[in-house]
């Protein structure tokens, strides 16, 4: 458990590599009395703007020379570029004593991926091969402020949480495991933050 852990919920993960990708499935459980919100929908702009759900991908980022972090939660604004404009806020509502599974699918090699950053393909670079990965769910427990309003997008409506609640804006969910997998170094200049709390 981490620094930004909270007792309020649990995860459990397990995972399957195949010659092609690494599948992670996950299950959150909320033990708490009140309703929580999981950042776990991975939204980005598609043509002309619109929102673009992708169901089964996570944010990729190496962490030293042996770990490879899988995230789904909010991501700060970097500080090597300006942004224009963030995908909407999309969560999953899981409610007091009630738990909710997700499934993450990467093509091996996996690729380092950052939402404000292009993304690269796998012959970017050379791979290097991580024992280690850490899946890291960011959520935050229902607060005032929050507007909580459904967001249409192409794969039907999501649940979209805006306005302002307070800080941390999130906690993280998190749990390593042991696995052997390559992971491509994105070449150019790249962040990789810690999730924003």
């Amino acid at each position: 458990m981490s620094e930004h852990s909270r007792f309020e919920v649990a995860l459990r993960v397990s995972h399957a590599v195949a010659r092609q990708s690494l599948t992670v499935a996950y299950e959150f459980s909320n033990r708490s009395d009140r309703t929580v919100y999981v950042f776990d929908v991975v939204a980005s702009f598609g043509e002309r703007g619109k929102v673009v759900i992708e169901p089964k991908r996570a944010f990729v980022f190496l962490q030293g020379d042996d770990t490879v972090r899988i995230v789904r939660a909010l991501m700060p604004n970097p500080s090597l570029k300006s942004i224009a404009k963030r995908p909407p806020n999309l969560a999953t509502r899981v409610a007091p004593r009630a738990s909710h599974k997700g499934e993450i699918e990467l093509p091996l090699p996996l690729v380092e991926r950052h939402p404000f950053f292009a993304q690269v393909g796998a012959d970017a670079a050379t791979p290097a091969t991580v024992r280690r990965a850490v899946l890291q769910i960011g959520w935050v427990e229902e607060r005032p402020g929050m507007e909580v309003s459904e967001f249409e997008t192409a794969d039907g409506p999501f649940l979209q949480v805006a306005g302002g609640w307070g800080k941390p804006v999130q906690y993280l969910a998190e749990q390593a495991f042991a696995v052997e997998v390559p992971v491509v170094r994105h070449p150019d200049p790249f962040e990789r933050p810690r999730i924003l709390q």
